[in-house]
């Protein structure tokens, strides 16, 4: 799904990005689950609400990956684990 950058937040060590995305995608999403984010894999840090959550960026991340350049507005690819969509499928058809 495509999703947004609500917030970045700074701090020593990490970047915290906010993200918004479509309830469809979120609910695939658990804390400490997994997601990649602009073909990033990376671990959800919180479920914030319905349609948001964020992702903990440390420093060898962002000198490996664009993301250190994401900004509050700018879109993004998130891609939610492909093991939950299946799980989510069964259970909708057994």
């Amino acid at each position: 799904g495509l999703g947004t950058v609500v917030k970045r937040h700074q701090y020593r060590g990490e970047l915290v990005l906010e993200m918004r995305v479509p309830r469809g995608v979120r609910r695939f999403l658990v804390p400490k689950g997994p997601v990649a984010v602009d073909g990033v894999s990376l671990t959800v840090g919180a479920c914030l609400t319905a349609s948001t959550f964020t992702v903990h960026l440390i420093p060898e991340t962002l000198r490996q990956t664009t993301l250190r350049e994401v900004r509050p507005g700018d879109r993004v690819n998130v891609e939610v684990d492909y093991l939950a969509k299946l799980v989510r499928q069964f259970v909708r058809f057994a």
